[in-house]
């Protein structure tokens, strides 16, 4: 279950939760892998239970605007099952915290904070707004401790610029002034009045389908962003010379065919980014992508570790149970 507030603590707050993590005693054992399951528990995660009392009370709060229908059928088996892996991973969060080491002290005072700034929802009861506060807080302690990315070197940086140089390339502009519309008769009326000499601007305002007819019918053409036959032709023209109607035929999102009339005015070289102009860009999406690697493996193991350590009664399966046949999904904690 995702967190309900909106609320986003300062970036020192979580960072003090982080420092915290390892410094609250030593780490606990792992769970235990159960072979068998308490009485009255629907699941266990080591030896901690999920009770059929803790799914009771939250089953309505887990479904909550989800049009339940609580009274047989597949939304009540959807929702049974959506509260018994909520509560599951519930578990994990609360035990690889401690396995962790997180302070809770630390982990105690930031969820006094910020369970005070939400309004409890759907049936829940102050406390249990606390306690989906403190899942949240784990889970974004452990994302953060997780993702993390070694520094990344100006050699890595050029590799990827040698291997990606097409996307640092500005690619040409040629200014226009232009009359876009979807009607033939149209686009042959503008050319008519613009060989009376008409303005532009009134021509483009009267007969254009295309917002540049209020900025005087200026348009800009650029390969990749409009069609290519509209490229080809306006990079083949003389400058002053007006062109058209050129027809693009109907396609995604334009159930009719597009006509062009216009008349080249200015161009704007293309030209390639250098390396120093863009290194930080790169350093930056290196980094992004190392850490999205690493939470990504973390998440895997982390799912894969605590699955082993979940046992699930027979009607209450789901994937995140280790005697499930369904393979979890691999997204981050939550």
């Amino acid at each position: 279950m995702s967190s309900r507030g909106d609320l986003r603590f300062a970036g020192c707050l979580l960072a003090a939760l982080l420092l915290a993590v390892g410094c609250g005693g030593s780490p606990s054992s792992p769970a235990l892998v159960p072979r068998h399951l308490p009485s009255g528990a629907v699941a266990t995660i080591g030896a901690s239970p999920v009770t059929v009392a803790a799914l009771t009370h939250w089953l309505p709060i887990v479904d909550v605007g989800q049009n339940p229908r609580h009274g047989s059928g597949a939304g009540h088996r959807r929702a049974v099952s959506d509260t018994v892996a909520f509560l599951i991973r519930a578990q994990w969060l609360l035990q690889e915290s401690r396995s962790e080491g997180i302070n809770e002290s630390v982990l105690n005072g930031l969820v006094s904070e910020r369970a005070a700034h939400l309004q409890p929802q759907g049936g829940m009861t102050r406390a249990d707004a606390s306690f989906q506060a403190r899942l949240d807080l784990i889970a974004e302690a452990l994302q953060h401790r997780n993702s993390g990315a070694a520094p990344v070197t100006q050699a890595q940086v050029a590799a990827h610029y040698a291997r990606h140089r097409e996307q640092f390339a500005v690619p040409a502009v040629l200014k226009t002034l232009m009359v876009l519309t979807h009607s033939r008769s149209a686009a042959l009326a503008a050319r008519a009045e613009l060989l009376r000499r008409s303005t532009w601007a009134a021509v483009a305002e009267r007969w254009s389908d295309d917002s540049s007819k209020l900025a005087g019918g200026a348009y800009n053409i650029a390969e990749g962003v409009q069609p290519s036959a509209l490229v080809h032709a306006g990079f083949a023209a003389r400058r002053g010379r007006i062109l058209g109607p050129i027809e693009v035929p109907s396609g995604t999102g334009h159930p009719v065919p597009t006509y062009y009339v216009f008349t080249v005015v200015g161009l704007q070289r293309g030209f390639q980014r250098p390396l120093f102009d863009v290194a930080a860009e790169i350093r930056e999406t290196l980094t992004e992508q190392e850490r999205a690697r690493s939470l990504a493996r973390f998440t895997s193991a982390y799912e894969r570790r605590w699955r082993r350590h979940t046992l699930c009664a027979p009607g209450y399966i789901v994937a995140q149970c280790g005697n499930s046949a369904v393979p979890v999904g691999r997204t981050a904690p939550n």
